[in-house]
């Protein structure tokens, strides 16, 4: 056997610095591997649902569901290398909302992301609005 690092987070972001502790066996750690996984399910209508699988996590059989930004394209997340689980304002895309890895789940994703589009189709009107009113 060889030896593996178990890491301690204090955020469980990639891009948190980290303690890291050896043992002596190998062990499933519940937090994902962020370079490790697989996409099994896409929602995508501006926002995006994606239903990963990380292998090597614990909980819930390894499966997340998240959600990102509609500023962020479905061809930049399918060609990423590495998709962290954890919210985080690192720099790298990041969810902006996580969802039980049910079937219950991910219809409250897509619902989600049907609100998140009414409202943004709310704003925009309120705002044309808006300016016609200040004219």
């Amino acid at each position: 056997m060889g030896i593996s690092p178990f890491q301690h987070w204090n955020s469980s972001c990639i891009c948190q610095p980290s303690k890291i502790e050896y043992v002596d066996c190998i062990i499933k750690l519940p937090n994902p591997d962020p370079i490790n996984f697989k996409i099994l399910n896409i929602y995508d209508e501006g926002y995006i649902a994606i239903l990963i699988k990380y292998p090597d996590c614990t909980n819930y059989e390894g499966n997340k569901i998240l959600v990102f930004d509609n500023t962020i394209k479905i061809k930049n997340i399918i060609n990423l290398k590495k998709i962290d689980p954890h919210f985080c304002d690192g720099g790298h895309i990041s969810p902006i909302a996580r969802f039980e890895p049910t079937e219950r789940g991910w219809s409250m994703a897509i619902d989600f992301i049907k609100f998140l589009k009414e409202k943004d189709r709310f704003l925009i009107q309120y705002r044309k609005n808006r300016k016609k009113i200040k004219v």
